[in-house]
């Protein structure tokens, strides 16, 4: 396995590989999957329709980036979710969770492409 330190902040390769019991091919698959998936989209969309559906997407997507161990993406979905949950507008946040989002989404695809 390659030297991923420079990602760890967005994407600790060690821990999600370990999740995976350092099968690089498993990991790749679900990290493509993350990669392709449209919660966060979905989730910001339901943000701005006051859908109440948002709870469960970003409970969805917390679980998501703690398995496959993106931090920083987790961090936000902890804080966000918590939010959500206690009826609070997050809309406001939604500017900043999109960059944590696309810089993970950015090393995650690096992680994949050097697997």
């Amino acid at each position: 396995m390659g030297d991923y330190e420079q990602y760890k902040e967005f994407v600790d390769v060690t821990g999600g590989m370990g999740r995976v019991m350092n099968n690089a091919m498993i990991y790749k698959k679900i990290m493509n999957s993350f990669l392709t998936s449209t919660y966060f989209d979905e989730f910001c969309e339901q943000v701005k329709n006051n859908d109440p559906a948002a709870v469960g997407t970003i409970h969805t997507l917390k679980g998501v980036t703690a398995n496959l161990s993106l931090p920083k993406a987790n961090e936000y979905c902890i804080n966000v979710e918590a939010k959500v949950k206690n009826g609070e507008n997050v809309e406001g946040d939604l500017d900043g969770f999109a960059e944590i989002m696309a810089k993970t989404a950015e090393y995650a695809a690096e992680v994949v492409n050097s697997l």
